[in-house]
Parts: C-alpha cells; sequence; structure tokens
C-alpha cells in the first residue's frame, strides 16, 4: 500500500493555482483546488479575531438584543428587530427571522441571565408572525 505524503504548506499562486509543499520536502503545484488541499486550508486556517462590540450601552450583541425583547416595544422594537410585513405573510421569513436570533440568545449558547425569557418572547413573536 502506497503511504500518503503528509502536507506541511499550501501557498496560493493565483490564478486556481497551489504550490504544496510535502513532508519530504518536495513541492509540487496544482492547477486546481483538490479535497487534499482544502482539507489542509480548512484544518489549518486560523480563526479570525473577535470583533469589539461598538455600542456604548451593551457589552454584546446578545445583550442589546435582549434588552430589545424584553423591555422596548412597539415600533421602537420592530425596527431594531427587523420585523416587517414580510415576516408575517412568509412562514419561511419569519423561521428564518427567529432562527438568526435563536443562535444569538438561545440559553444554552448565552448565559445572560435573561436568556430564557427573551427565547421565550422570540417564539411568542414568531407564533404571531405565523397565526
Amino acid at each position: 500500500m502506497k503511504k500518503k505524503a503528509n502536507i506541511v504548506s499550501v501557498k496560493e499562486l493565483g490564478g486556481g493555482k497551489y504550490l504544496v509543499t510535502y513532508e519530504s520536502g518536495a513541492k509540487r503545484t496544482y492547477s486546481k483546488m483538490t479535497k487534499t488541499i482544502a482539507a489542509y486550508i480548512l484544518a489549518h486556517k486560523k480563526p479570525e479575531p473577535a470583533a469589539e462590540y461598538e455600542s456604548p450601552y451593551f457589552k454584546d450583541k446578545a445583550s442589546e438584543l435582549i434588552f430589545y425583547l424584553l423591555v422596548a416595544d412597539g415600533e421602537m422594537r420592530m425596527n431594531y428587530l427587523n420585523i416587517n410585513k414580510i415576516h408575517y405573510g412568509s412562514k419561511t421569513a419569519a423561521k428564518r427571522w427567529r432562527d438568526n436570533i435563536m443562535k444569538i440568545i438561545h440559553p444554552d449558547v448565552n448565559r445572560h441571565p435573561l436568556a430564557g425569557q427573551a427565547a421565550a418572547e422570540v417564539n411568542r413573536i414568531y407564533e404571531g408572525m405565523t397565526a
């Protein structure tokens, strides 16, 4: 059985070409992305640093969403949460809206003390959209 060569580095040359350096020191140029190159790039991708949240009033996006869900009401709440007539006319738009908010405020993801109440409020709003 042929031994698989281990990739040490991948450099994108531009124009869809990649220079791959192997453990043995050998280098090879590929004219297209292969599964092996894609796997190496994915495994060695450096995470981007988290962006600073730019609100002078809230420490993060989740806290701001929870505030607008539980404290604000009326037009201000609707505007901030990006709720409009489309959400009331389309179940898929309403579901997409709910899913996007829940990714941020769900109690399993967010340790905010009011995350559970906010999640329940999102579900209540969603039920109103789909009724």
